[in-house]
């Protein structure tokens, strides 16, 4: 009986280590196959296997490493099979870790546009094209191409002025190749610091305006090197005025300041004696020129007195316009460089006043404008009836004063008419003052008296 037990305990342990491994075996050599219909509930996924049948995951998945075969990746119906077929990966630059640069040295780079023609090209479709810098939280410096100027400038929130259009721009290029800049002072007594490029061009006939000085500086100009012969001194109302520095000094060879400019040592000269950068007097020649106190001008007017130096004329009423024999001054006011005006004791007595005056200008004269020709506001004799009634238009009747024209300043009757579209006057009303353009609009006209003052110029 036991031996019955023992051998059908053996047979059935030896079955089912059979089923096992044969099971084991028939699941590695078949491929896992999809159930054929949902699950109860349907509350199970298909699970991912080996096999050839297409299979959509619609959660996330994530994977150590995923390894293309021989179709590649794809998305969509867009495939690729190598790194180097993906649009971007391309780029023309190379990581150095510390360094990133183009990969092809030789290559052009392109912000903006897709034909660079320099090894950096920025373009904008519209609006000024920009650079900035900027040191950490400093404010940044701009470098940009203004498109309405077409100048190249450099801008800074910190400038408090401005150098050309906009403001901040603190250095501009000039499409002709013109430099605008605000120009440094010069501080050093012994004038040791050069400017020259800044000043030359005013001093020798160059415009002001063009060199951007700042107000209340001076500046020195040089005749060639380092000694100075003239230095220029922008006002507040920016107004320039020049001091004659170094005279008698050598500024290059064989040459000398002389009147604020570097000239050949053997021209003529006059002696300045009072100091005041203008001579007078006898003419010398040659190598007393180069020496101090001679200048190359003979202007001076009072050669005694430092502080007059050039002749002018009163300005009495202060318009502008003075009269008279010239005065010796120097940088007095009250005075001008002309003696056209008429009569200095009333400012609106000048040359081309075009106003009209009823009162004389304080000599009897009403000769304003100084052209010695008697002007009328109203110079004509009406030829209107006297009378209030409506009358026929007629172009023979003109405005104009009753009896005789009327002095200057003088109060007098005129006539002047209103003309009308009907015959009782009533509809229409143009009014007529003047002696010439008199012409009556209408059919019909009425004539009015009144009090007028003549004006006249």
């Amino acid at each position: 009986m036991l031996k019955n037990f023992l051998k059908s305990s053996i047979y059935l342990i030896a079955l089912t280590l059979v089923s096992t491994v044969g099971a084991v075996l028939i699941h590695s050599v078949l491929a896992y196959v999809n159930p054929t219909a949902d699950p109860p509930g349907g509350n199970v996924e298909n699970l991912l296997n080996t096999s050839a049948t297409a299979q959509t995951k619609s959660g996330d998945l994530t994977a150590n490493k995923l390894t293309a075969s021989a179709g590649g990746l794809c998305l969509g119906a867009d495939c690729k099979t190598a790194w180097s077929q993906v649009a971007g990966t391309a780029s023309g630059w190379t990581d150095g870790g510390t360094s990133v640069y183009l990969s092809t040295l030789t290559d052009l780079v392109g912000i903006g546009t897709n034909a660079p023609n320099k090894q950096l090209h920025l373009k904008t479709a519209t609006g000024n094209a920009e650079m900035d810098i900027q040191s950490a939280s400093q404010n940044y410096w701009a470098l940009y191409h203004d498109i309405t100027t077409e100048q190249l400038r450099f801008w800074n929130a910190d400038f408090a002025g401005n150098v050309g259009a906009g403001v901040g721009n603190a250095f501009v290029i000039d499409n002709d190749g013109v430099v605008l800049a605000k120009t440094p002072s010069v501080s050093d007594p012994d004038n040791a610091v050069a400017t020259k490029g800044y000043v030359d061009a005013a001093i020798l006939g160059g415009s002001i305006g063009s060199q951007y000085y700042q107000s209340g500086v001076d500046y020195y100009g040089q005749g060639g090197n380092l000694n100075y012969c003239q230095k220029l001194v922008i006002s507040a109302d920016g107004v320039a005025t020049y001091t004659n520095v170094h005279d008698g000094l050598v500024c290059d060879t064989n040459k000398a300041c002389l009147s604020g400019q570097c000239l050949d040592s053997t021209g003529t000269c006059y002696f300045d004696a009072d100091g005041d950068g203008y001579g007078g007097g006898t003419q010398y020649y040659g190598a007393i020129c180069n020496t101090s106190g001679y200048v190359i001008n003979n202007t001076d007017c009072s050669t005694a007195d430092a502080t007059r130096w050039r002749n002018k004329y009163v300005d009495g009423d202060v318009d502008g316009y003075g009269a008279g024999s010239a005065v010796c001054v120097g940088n007095h006011t009250g005075y001008v460089d002309n003696n056209t005006d008429c009569y200095d004791s009333n400012a609106s007595a000048y040359p081309g006043q075009a106003s009209l005056f009823t009162t004389h200008r304080g000599d009897g004269s009403f000769d304003y404008n100084c052209n010695g020709v008697l002007y009328y506001d109203l110079n004509c004799v009406t030829t209107l009836p006297d009378s209030t009634s409506c009358f026929a238009g007629s172009l023979s009747k003109t405005p104009g004063w009753v009896g005789s024209v009327a002095a200057c300043g003088q109060s007098a009757t005129a006539r002047y008419f209103t003309s009308w579209y009907n015959s009782s006057c009533t509809n229409g009303g143009y009014n007529s003052w003047s002696c010439t353009g008199s012409t009556y609009y209408y059919d019909y006209a009425t004539a009015t008296n009144y009090t007028r003052t003549q004006s006249c110029n």
